[in-house]
């Protein structure tokens, strides 16, 4: 798995080349699972830094974070793939929605390590903070935003961004080998659906 994950990180062209005919589910499906995760566990310190109804705080937490979060992710991966496929077919592409969806679940693995440097970040920002006394579910979010105006936070939404961009990357070549498309087409049919998911709020 390791060989795997190292070859789409590094060489997704190749690996799509020669993998894109009959790919699998579960290991897409696990990326995306810990892509989920990670991205609710970012805000696990800012969390636990709360002092109040501990009624509240889990119900914050399970709901508005780790629930969000995850089911945003898989909402993510299928809007994606939807979108790709729609504008791909408007270019003339070709292939199976089959072959494609399991290979855009690759293109999650740079942002785990977006979530993983937020997570150290959120980290970093509670450390000395006193601990917040919240009443109710709105406080807790305005008392979390407080948190993520730290300069640790803004380090790792850069470097998030950077790591996006290495996602994009990926999904280019799922584009390409599973759409029959030509890179600079892959680039479109990639490029103008994660902008209108990230403007609409979806990944």
């Amino acid at each position: 798995m390791l060989a795997t994950v190292r070859d789409v990180l590094i060489d997704p062209n190749g690996y799509f080349g020669e993998n894109a005919t009959e790919p699998r589910l579960l290991l897409p499906v696990a990326v995306v699972v810990a892509y989920a995760a990670f991205s609710s566990a970012a805000y696990l310190p800012i969390l636990l830094h709360f002092d109040g109804n501990l009624t509240q705080i889990f119900t914050y937490a399970l709901l508005d974070v780790f629930l969000m979060n995850g089911a945003m992710a898989v909402i993510g991966w299928f809007l994606l793939a939807v979108t790709c496929q729609t504008l791909s077919y408007v270019l003339d592409g070709s292939g199976s929605f089959r072959r494609m969806f399991p290979l855009i679940g690759w293109g999650f693995l740079p942002l785990i390590g977006g979530h993983v440097g937020m997570l150290i970040a959120t980290t970093i920002a509670v450390q000395g903070a006193p601990s917040m006394s919240v009443e109710s579910t709105q406080q807790m979010a305005l008392a979390a935003e407080s948190l993520m105006d730290g300069q640790a936070v803004q380090i790792a939404v850069y470097v998030s961004t950077v790591l996006y961009l290495w996602s994009c990357y990926i999904w280019v070549f799922v584009l390409k080998h599973t759409r029959d498309l030509s890179l600079s087409l892959a680039v479109v049919s990639v490029v103008i659906p994660v902008l209108l998911l990230n403007m609409f709020g979806l990944m």
